[in-house]
């Protein structure tokens, strides 16, 4: 029987003068192990060639995939053992060498672990933060103003998140948690929503309770959190409507109405 391999797709952009459009989509192989689901990825420039490669979160298997551009094609340049259902990464150059690091959030593993980048495409274990039960959701951002990128982490079977600060060496000593409301977490972006130079964070809570916004003081800290109704399940954040504010979108759970 022939093996299937997991597979993730591209859908290229084209410029018209009439309306954005994309190409036909274009698939490549996510991991050599079979039983590995792409779940979730990240892009940067990995190996320092100029080119964005992409980084994959591979469920069911215990991999996290490192794919190479060579030219607008993907090809699997590398596995990484990265624990047990591997939900998420994130990227920063957590440990301030100068090459993109990987944060892979661990579902069954319960924990963070953080993979420092050689600048070439690839990368070795170097912190794990645990525990953190089910964590599925991350999101890097600079939350203290101190230059080094920290962590926010989540999970749906917990209603709190969990603030990791940089110690400056890449390595994440402790976490403050933050309480949502009317909800569990289940997506988390960050951006400076109030225009005072700090980031905040907008978690999505799912089941038709919305999102909740924490206000950053740009000390690593926030505020108890505003919830918005609604049904969010996955956030985006931009000024969509063109008035110089930032806004949010959500999105329901597929099948959710």
């Amino acid at each position: 029987m022939k093996k299937l391999l997991p597979m993730l797709f591209l859908l290229a952009g084209v410029n018209t003068f009439a309306q954005p459009c994309f190409e036909t989509p274009k698939i490549w192989q996510s991991s050599n192990n079979g039983s590995a689901t792409p779940i979730n990825l990240a892009s940067a420039d990995f190996n320092g060639d100029g080119t964005p490669d992409l980084v994959v979160a591979n469920q069911n298997a215990p991999m996290m995939s490192f794919l190479e551009n060579q030219g607008g094609s993907f090809n699997l340049h590398q596995d990484f053992f990265s624990g047990n259902i591997p939900k998420a990464v994130s990227v920063g150059d957590y440990n301030q060498d100068g090459d993109k690091d990987v944060a892979v959030a661990n579902f069954s593993s319960g924990n963070v672990m953080i993979f420092s980048g050689d600048g070439s495409g690839s990368f070795v274990p170097s912190y794990t933060i645990a525990p953190f039960p089910n964590v599925e959701y991350l999101n890097t951002g600079d939350f203290n103003g101190d230059n080094y990128p920290d962590l926010v982490a989540g999970s749906h079977n917990s209603p709190n998140i969990n603030v990791y600060l940089n110690d400056g060496t890449g390595q994440f000593p402790s976490a403050t948690s933050y309480n949502c409301v009317g909800g569990t977490p289940v997506y988390i972006a960050s951006a400076d929503l109030d225009s005072d130079l700090d980031l905040d964070l907008v978690v999505g809570t799912g089941g038709g309770s919305g999102f909740n916004v924490f206000k950053g003081n740009g000390l690593g800290a926030f505020t108890a959190p505003v919830g918005f109704p609604g049904n969010a399940w996955d956030v985006a954040i931009g000024d969509f409507n063109s008035d110089g504010k930032l806004d949010v979108a959500g999105s329901p759970k597929q099948g959710s109405g």
